[in-house]
C-alpha cells in the first residue's frame, strides 16, 4: 500500500466512525499531501490555497510553477485569472449600490439601459443575479467589438418567461457591467477598485490579456495531450462576467472585509446569499452558487474549471483554490470539497471523497480489484450516490483517453442503475466515442426509451441514425 492509499484509508476510517477533529496530523502537513496527490494525478502546473476560519488565515501556500518555460514560482504576488469567479465581485457591487438606495433588485433593466430591444425591457436585476432572465447568451455570437456583439445578441428571442428557471448566461452579467457603469457614473473596473478594493490600483487587474510580470501562464492539453500555454482574452465589456485577476493575498484581504461587514451588511449578505425561488426546484442564489454539505449551506462559485471559492457560512470557514491549469480534468470545486472535509469532519462530503478513493484505485488497480472494492464502499456507504460517482468517474477516464475502459464503468454503472436513463446516455456515448455507431444507437435508444425528454439522447439518435 503506497503512502496516497494509506492516508486515505486512515482518512476513511477517521471519518467514519465519529466527528472529530484532524489532531492526528498537523493540518498544513494533511493540506500539503492531498494537492501533491491531485497536483500529480491531474498534472496541474501551480496552485495557490488559502483556508480562512473564525476571521484568522490558518493556511495560505504556494505551489508549483506560475510559468513553465521561465520555471517562475507560484508566489505571494502571481495574479490567477478568476474566469467567471469574476461575478462574485459584481453580485457583491450589485448588492453595494442596493444599500445605497441606487437601485432594487425588482426595477426593470429598462429603466437603466435605454437600447435595449423592447421585450428586454422588462426582465428585472433579479434575473440577471440569477441567471433566470431567459436571455440569449452572448457567447453564442462570434463578434469583435462591444457595438457588433450587441447588435447581433439584441436580435435574439427570451427563450423563457424570466424567472421560470436557471440559465448560465454571460449576457446577464454584460449587462449588470453596464448597469454599474452608468449608476456610478465610473468604469465597471473603477467602481470595484474604489468599492472593494480600497482603490488600490495595483490590487488586481482586468484585462486579462494584460502582460503582467507576475501572471500565471495557464496550461491544458491540446488533443494530443501535450500541455500547452492556453490564452484567454476577455475584451473590457466583459470585465463583469470574467474580467478580473488577482493575487491570493488580495482574495484573502477581500474575503475579510466581507466577513467583517466592511463591504455589505449582514442583512444584506444574507439576502445576496438566499436561494431565488425558480418556478422548479433549482438551487442558486444571486451571483453566487448555494449548496450544502450534511446540513451545512455552502456559498460559492468557481471559474474556467480552475479556480474556486467556497464559504461555508455557519462554521465561518472560507476556502480559496486558485490553480493555473490541468492536463486531466480536476474537478475544483470538488477539490475544495474535499479540503473542507479535510479541515473539518462534519464538512466532509462522502460522495467527493469516494469518488477520490476509488479513482486512486482506478489509476493502480485492474477493473476486477476496483469492483471489488466499489461492492466494499457501498455496502459500507449504501447512501452514497454511487450511480453518480461511477458515472463522473468514467468521464475522467474519457478525459485521459481511456475510452475502453471508461465504458466498461459505464456498463457497470448500466447494470448497477438499470432504471436510470443518464447511465444509458453515458455508456451510449462512450461507444460512439470508440467508434461503435452500433451499440451507441441501442444505448441511446434505451435512454430515451426511459427519458422521452432526453435532448441529447434524442439528437444523438437523429444524428447517428443517418450516418
Amino acid at each position: 500500500m503506497n503512502w496516497i492509499s494509506s492516508f486515505l484509508v486512515l482518512f476513511f476510517i477517521t471519518s467514519s466512525i465519529k466527528p472529530q477533529s484532524n489532531s492526528n496530523k498537523p493540518l498544513d502537513k494533511q493540506l500539503d499531501m492531498y494537492l501533491k496527490t491531485i497536483a500529480e494525478r491531474y498534472e496541474i502546473p501551480g496552485m495557490a490555497l488559502a483556508v480562512v476560519r473564525d476571521g484568522s488565515v490558518i493556511h495560505e501556500k504556494y505551489y508549483g510553477k506560475a510559468d513553465l518555460d521561465s520555471d517562475t514560482p507560484v508566489e505571494a504576488n502571481t495574479l490567477f485569472k478568476l474566469h467567471s469567479l469574476s461575478k462574485v465581485f459584481v453580485a457583491t457591487g450589485v448588492f453595494q449600490l442596493v444599500e445605497k438606495d441606487k437601485l432594487d433588485l425588482d426595477d426593470f433593466i429598462g429603466e437603466y439601459i435605454e437600447d435595449l430591444p423592447a421585450a428586454w425591457q422588462k426582465v428585472q436585476i433579479k434575473h440577471l443575479l440569477t441567471h433566470s432572465s431567459g436571455l440569449p447568451d452572448m457567447v453564442r455570437y462570434e463578434a469583435t467589438n462591444e457595438i457588433e456583439h450587441k447588435a447581433k445578441v439584441f436580435k435574439g428571442a427570451i427563450e423563457f418567461k424570466p424567472g421560470a428557471r436557471f440559465s448560465y448566461n454571460q449576457t446577464n452579467f454584460w449587462l449588470l457591467n453596464r448597469m454599474i457603469a452608468k449608476i456610478s457614473k465610473k468604469s465597471f473596473e473603477n467602481f470595484v477598485l474604489d468599492h472593494q478594493f480600497e482603490g488600490r490600483k495595483n490590487a488586481l487587474i482586468f484585462a486579462q490579456n494584460t502582460q503582467a510580470r507576475n501572471r500565471a501562464t495557464e496550461y491544458f492539453a491540446d488533443g494530443k495531450g501535450i500541455m500547452k500555454e492556453k490564452k484567454f482574452d476577455v475584451p473590457e465589456y466583459m470585465y463583469g462576467a470574467a474580467g478580473i485577476a488577482l493575487t491570493l493575498r488580495e482574495f484573502i484581504d477581500w474575503n475579510l472585509r466581507l466577513d467583517n461587514n466592511e463591504l455589505l451588511k449582514p442583512e444584506t449578505k444574507k439576502r445576496m446569499w438566499s436561494p431565488f425561488q425558480y418556478k422548479n426546484d433549482h438551487q442558486f442564489a444571486y451571483g453566487w452558487g448555494v449548496n450544502s454539505v450534511n446540513g451545512h449551506s455552502v456559498i460559492g462559485f468557481s471559474g474556467g474549471t480552475i479556480v474556486s471559492l467556497k464559504k461555508f457560512v455557519e462554521d465561518d470557514l472560507t476556502i480559496i483554490l486558485l490553480t493555473t491549469g490541468y492536463k486531466y480534468f480536476s474537478g475544483v470545486n470538488s477539490s475544495v470539497m474535499h479540503i473542507a472535509g479535510l479541515i473539518d469532519d462534519t464538512l466532509l462530503d462522502r460522495d467527493v471523497a469516494i469518488r477520490f478513493e476509488l479513482m486512486n484505485h482506478i489509476l493502480q488497480k485492474t477493473f476486477d480489484q476496483v469492483k471489488q472494492e466499489y461492492e466494499r464502499l457501498k455496502a459500507t456507504y449504501p447512501e452514497a450516490n454511487f450511480e453518480g460517482i461511477i458515472n463522473s468517474l468514467g468521464y475522467e477516464l474519457v478525459g485521459r483517453n481511456r475510452i475502453r475502459d471508461a465504458i466498461k464503468y459505464f456498463m457497470m454503472n448500466a447494470e448497477e442503475y438499470p432504471d436510470s436513463w443518464n447511465v444509458w446516455d453515458s455508456l451510449a456515448e462512450g461507444y460512439e466515442m470508440s467508434g461503435d455507431t452500433t451499440n451507441a444507437l441501442i444505448n441511446y435508444q434505451r435512454s430515451v426509451e426511459l427519458n422521452p425528454d432526453n435532448r441529447h439522447g434524442l439528437e444523438k439518435l437523429k444524428s447517428l441514425g443517418k450516418k
